[in-house]
């Protein structure tokens, strides 16, 4: 019986533990991504901005 209590206790623990390092990874990736197309949005604005001052 306290063997099966205990049981699921680590059980909860490994799921709660499981669940929280899988957002904080998904979490980190989304902020690479993120962060990635920001740097990419920079780059195009700044090409951009160099066009038009060479039309000009």
């Amino acid at each position: 019986m306290f063997s099966q209590i205990l049981n699921l206790v680590s059980l909860k623990e490994f799921t709660s533990l499981f669940i929280d390092y899988t957002l904080l990874t998904v979490a980190f990736f989304a902020f690479f991504v993120l962060m990635n197309n920001i740097i990419k949005a920079i780059k195009i604005n700044e090409s951009q901005r160099a066009l038009v001052k060479v039309k000009i």
